[in-house]
């Protein structure tokens, strides 16, 4: 299991984030980002006398989801992707998750558009909503894979199936040369047109 994940942090709120667990035993399950991370161990050492370890502890992990948040800002919507068993996708965008109860306002806002996204993991579906150029949708505590999460949402260009929601470290990640050995493609998805 890694130490770090890429998400949102749960004490900023700043989303695209390499996260670790917080040092505190009371924030069981709660991620927190480099910064604030930072901030903490600050604080405890001149407060308290506690040590707080340094947030990169584990560089080689760390430097993994560095490289991947990079990449990931090197996405691009709409455009056209090619995956590494030949079908081609085209990106829609990475959709922010909120509330439960912010999403069923927003809903009704005249000109959403509504529609479901199956996970490529779960298989679950995801109810989306667009607001103008920015997508939306929800974490109800019972999806399996939401909160920290980072999502990309795109659709297949040779069916006519709904759109399909990825974590974006899947998206943007290599192929494994391993498991599919023959692959020439380099990464899992890969830009063809935009």
């Amino acid at each position: 299991m890694s130490l770090y994940e890429i998400g949102k942090c749960d004490y900023c709120g700043e989303g695209n984030r390499i996260l670790r667990s917080s040092p505190f035993m009371a924030d069981m399950g709660v991620m927190m980002c480099e910064h604030c991370w930072n901030d903490i161990q600050k604080e405890y050492a001149s407060s308290n006398g506690e040590y707080i370890p340094d947030f990169k502890s584990k560089k080689d992990e760390y430097n993994i989801l560095l490289d991947q948040i990079k990449d990931s800002k090197k996405i691009v919507f709409p455009a056209i992707y090619k995956h590494f068993k030949n079908k081609y996708y085209a990106t829609m965008g990475i959709p922010i998750i909120i509330p439960m109860d912010k999403f069923i306002t927003l809903e009704k806002h005249p000109n959403i558009i509504s529609f479901n996204a199956e996970h490529t993991e779960s298989g679950e579906l995801y109810k989306i909503i667009k607001n103008k150029k920015q997508f939306y949708t929800y974490d109800d505590g019972y999806n399996t894979y939401t909160g920290n999460e980072q999502l990309i949402l795109y659709k297949s260009l040779y069916d006519g199936y709904c759109p399909y929601l990825r974590p974006l470290s899947m998206f943007i990640s290599k192929v494994d040369k391993i498991k599919y050995p023959t692959v020439k493609q380099k990464y899992r998805f890969e830009l063809i047109k935009y």
